[in-house]
């Protein structure tokens, strides 16, 4: 069926050099412009003679509300690895020097802890055993040192857990990564009739805020620019094309 109102209400799905994004709430392409004009001198009412309008830069907006690993890696300009499950034995920890009654502290281990299995908590070299809600408390990032407890400052601690499989990002350890941006639109105002934009050059700067603590769902949001693709004959846009449906599929 032919499309005759083009309102536009967008939905879609979002993928950066081939890989989905996931669930993005907002997406905007944008543009900064550089004007000048001279003034018609000619006559008293004025007005311009004649004005230039040239495209300074060309912007992109992307908010994306899966905290994937991936897209927490493209945030944060970050690299990632895997982490397998599995036991961990002997992981040497200390206790920290201000440690003292009344003055709990935290201690955090290398992995995260599967708190759902056994951990123990021993002297080093082992000796003495710990006992779970006297001397510590287990937590998914490590332990609490009780400091009504029996383990004393600066002590030298090992710990067993089973660690849980995670993907760890370390960020801020690579360069801007250039990509293929490619819009698969749906719009809700006529049906859903697919839209399809392409950028070809998009050049993400990093997140603009990493929120971890919210009422509402986290969100993170990725400015970046879109550089011209000079490898574009003239008769093609070297930075975006947009394919708009003119009929509901049917």
């Amino acid at each position: 069926m032919p499309i005759t109102n083009f309102a536009y209400k967008g939905r879609g799905r979002i993928y950066m050099s081939g890989r989905e994004i996931g669930n993005v709430t907002n997406l905007e392409l944008s543009f900064s412009t550089e004007e000048s004009s001279v003034k018609d001198y000619s006559t008293c009412s004025g007005g311009n003679y004649a004005s230039s309008i040239d495209i300074d830069e060309a912007n992109f907006s992307l908010t994306f509300a899966d905290y994937s690993p991936d897209n927490i890696s493209l945030a944060f300009f970050g690299t990632s690895s895997a982490i397998a499950a599995g036991a961990i034995t002997d992981e040497s920890i200390t206790a920290p020097s201000d440690l003292a009654s009344g003055a709990d502290r935290f201690v955090p281990t290398a992995n995260m802890i599967n708190t759902e299995q056994s951990v123990v908590v021993t002297t080093d070299p082992a000796g003495t055993t710990y006992t779970a809600g006297t001397d510590y408390d287990v937590r998914s990032g490590g332990i609490i040192i009780y400091g009504s407890g029996s383990i004393s400052a600066d002590d030298a601690l090992l710990i067993d857990y089973t660690k849980i499989a995670a993907t760890r990002v370390e960020a801020l350890m690579a360069a801007s990564v250039e990509k293929v941006m490619i819009v698969e639109g749906l719009n809700c105002a006529q049906s859903g009739a697919p839209t399809r934009v392409t950028v070809h050059r998009a050049k993400p700067s990093p997140a603009e805020a990493f929120q971890l603590i919210t009422e509402d769902f986290a969100t993170a949001t990725l400015n970046g620019k879109m550089d011209a693709d000079t490898s574009k004959g003239s008769s093609y846009s070297q930075y975006f094309v947009a394919d708009v449906a003119t009929a509901v599929p049917a």
